[in-house]
């Protein structure tokens, strides 16, 4: 928080730093669901690296949301006229979080998966390999070179 809203200030100004505080809650819940959603997508396609990065977005968002509470929390009781359309953007601000937790169990059920198919392409491959193992020439090796010119 700017440190103008940690003396006193006046109320018309503590309304629109509790708007500019919403405002970017919002923002920034916007910009975890569009990282969420990017996990998903990156983990169906097994693009880690692109999982990473948007993780990493995701935790920036994040880090940003817990500043800004901490800002809005130096408002609470001080008396201020609340911005007129507060109740409308937080019931935006708490649909944004479900359509966060919805995207944060889909990218799971992504992620479980995507690992069930890798597991299944491990024993897949265990079992290729087993099979191989009959096709192999007990004994030391044959030498490999010839004369292939007759």
């Amino acid at each position: 928080m700017t440190s103008m809203a940690r003396h006193a200030v006046p109320p018309d100004t503590l309304t629109a730093t509790l708007e500019a505080i919403v405002e970017a809650q919002i923002a920034e819940c916007r910009a975890i669901l569009r990282a969420t959603q990017q996990v998903e997508e990156a983990v169906g396609r097994l693009d880690f690296g692109a999982v990473d990065r948007a993780m990493a977005d995701r935790a920036r968002a994040m880090e940003r949301i817990g500043e800004l509470e901490a800002e809005a929390a130096e408002l609470r009781g001080r008396a201020f006229e609340p911005p007129p359309d507060l109740e409308k953007r937080l019931a935006e601000l708490r649909s944004l979080v479900r359509a966060v937790e919805r995207a944060d169990r889909k990218a799971r059920e992504t992620a479980q998966k995507a690992l069930h198919g890798i597991r299944q392409q491990l024993r897949e491959l265990a079992r290729g390999h087993q099979g191989l193992q009959g096709y192999r020439p007990h004994g030391p090796p044959l030498p490999r070179f010839t004369d292939r010119r007759g």
